[in-house]
């Protein structure tokens, strides 16, 4: 019997052409222009509008759509504008054959209504879908709500070696005795004495106030208590100012001395505005004004 083997090759000739590569597709890119305009970093009221100048480039397809969010979710159409109009949709078809090529354009987004930080991305598609983005941080700080300034029914800090009071409530600026036998519940007080007062202040102790701690610090050089309109700036100058102990006296007080404290969980800056050195002891006082 003969048998037959057969071997069955198969192999590429090396004179046959090689596919062609699959062609490069390049994105389309988007950037916020900041020079002349806003930086990608914005501080605002609440529920304001603010313009971006939003510049889009083709990529290797025409430009599909716009997207704009706010973490992570889609803007509500009346949150923004689109040269001016509101638009019908989000995302925003691209139309125009002109500007399915590229655009430039004044995109303006209202801030949240919180007092926060969040993060608004705006994207660019494609026909290929193929993106980018750019992003915008927007800030609104919460404005300082009480801005307390000295009226003849208070806001007195009286040396605290007469019979007077010599506290201060730093919530509502109503005098307060610092005598530990008192009821009432100062933040911070006058050191005295009755003879040669020396316009020194401390922050109240826990036997002086049981409902309250008080954390009492000098500011550091450059504070402007004038300028000063928000709670997040009271807290850093909170932070960047120094500690005067419990016990310890301040530097001696000069008309416009600021201090800053934190009573309980609130920041209050404080300034003191006149010193009044009376004929008697008995008519010695500061006035302040207060904000937090």
């Amino acid at each position: 019997m003969i048998g037959a083997t057969i071997f069955s090759t198969v192999g590429c000739n090396p004179d046959d052409p090689l596919p062609d590569p699959e062609p490069v597709k390049n994105p389309p890119t988007i950037e916020i222009l900041t020079t002349g305009f806003h930086d990608t970093i914005v501080t605002t009221d609440t529920s304001s509008l603010f313009t971006l100048h939003v510049k889009v480039d083709t990529g290797s397809a025409a430009i599909k759509t716009l997207t704009l969010y706010r973490e992570g979710t889609k803007l509500e159409l009346d949150n923004f504008r689109i040269k001016g109009e509101e638009p019908s949709a989000n995302p925003i078809l691209i139309a125009d054959a002109n500007e399915k090529n590229g655009f430039t354009w004044d995109v303006a987004i209202r801030s949240q209504n919180t007092y926060d930080t969040q993060t608004y991305k705006l994207e660019v598609a494609d026909e290929n879908g193929k993106t980018d983005d750019a992003s915008i941080v927007i800030i609104v700080n919460e404005p300082v709500t009480s801005d307390l300034t000295f009226n003849d029914s208070g806001f007195k800090l009286y040396n605290n070696g007469t019979s007077n009071k010599g506290g201060i409530s730093l919530l509502d600026g109503t005098p307060q005795s610092a005598s530990t036998s008192s009821s009432d519940e100062p933040h911070i007080y006058d050191r005295g004495p009755v003879n040669g007062w020396d316009h020194k202040i401390s922050p109240a102790t826990p036997t002086m106030s049981p409902n309250y701690t008080t954390i009492l610090k000098s500011v550091a050089a450059g504070v402007d208590y004038d300028a000063t309109s928000f709670k997040a700036d009271i807290e850093e100058i909170f932070n960047n100012g120094t500690e005067i102990p419990q016990g310890a006296k301040s530097d001696e007080i000069t008309e416009g001395t600021v201090f800053v404290a934190k009573v309980n969980d609130t920041y209050v800056l404080f300034r003191f505005d006149t010193i009044n050195n009376g004929a008697t002891h008995l008519e010695d006082y500061y006035t302040l004004s207060i904000k937090y």
